[in-house]
């Protein structure tokens, strides 16, 4: 089930778009990030601004930057093909198993999906799911495993804060997603659920094309994410765009 999930979170393209602090004080230079399309994590909009948490990653770092960056759009395959090649310079997602010609830099972020249920629902593994009613958000892909799966009912949400909200009143049995984001919403909601049921623990990592001119120098871009990471800037940004709280 843990291969089968990891596929799908690779095939939605979980990216981050970053900039990097140039070391040169002359002409601005530019840097190509590759990004996907992803629900909460980064939309275009109709007047063309970015939204989500991959634009608000963004504009932290081009506070930290002097960089023009541009954006490259692909699916999860044509962009690991896009980061090989060097059509794009960078990208954050789950490192491909079988990567050529890309530098995988830190983890910056760790996916922690599992089932996050009421206190008196019952459920301690996956079996316990029969008859219940379990809330997702919407077009949420966890896996065939759950996805296909027809012995529960499945409720689905536009947000986290909505489906956690529908825990602390009975009316779903348990959430599956984000479990570091749906704990952080409980305790803002003084709600103490059950025992989370971890499903996969996924980590996503910065990653430069080795093709790329910006190659000679990731430890620059890897620095930039480190810092980001041990301020807790990259966790609040994250949190704030996947709990719907604005």
């Amino acid at each position: 089930m843990f291969e089968s999930l990891r596929r799908v979170i690779l095939g939605a393209g979980l990216l981050v778009p970053v900039v990097l602090a140039s070391t040169r004080a002359a002409a601005v230079e530019e840097i190509k990030a590759c990004l996907t399309d992803l629900s909460l994590w980064g939309q275009k909009e109709k007047d063309g601004s970015f939204t989500g948490a991959n634009a608000d990653l963004l504009k932290a770092f081009a506070e930290k930057s002097k960089l023009t960056l541009s954006y490259v759009f692909a699916p999860y395959p044509r962009l690991i093909k896009n980061l090989e090649s060097g059509a794009c310079d960078i990208t954050i997602t789950l490192p491909p198993t079988d990567a050529k010609d890309i530098d995988v830099g830190p983890k910056y972020w760790t996916i922690r999906m599992g089932i996050l249920p009421r206190p008196a629902a019952g459920i301690a593994k996956m079996g316990d799911l029969v008859g219940k009613k379990i809330g997702t958000l919407v077009d949420a892909n966890l896996g065939p495993d759950f996805d296909n799966n027809k012995t529960f009912q499945k409720i689905s949400l536009p947000t986290y804060s909505q489906l956690v909200a529908m825990l602390t009143k009975d009316r779903i049995d348990a959430i599956a997603g984000d479990l570091d984001i749906l704990e952080t919403l409980a305790k803002g909601m003084n709600y103490n659920p059950g025992k989370p049921l971890t499903m996969v623990e996924l980590d996503l990592h910065v990653m430069v094309s080795k093709k790329s001119p910006w190659a000679k120098k990731p430890e620059q871009i890897h620095q930039i994410f480190k810092d980001l990471v041990s301020s807790g800037e990259a966790r609040k940004i994250i949190v704030k765009n996947l709990t719907g709280q604005h």
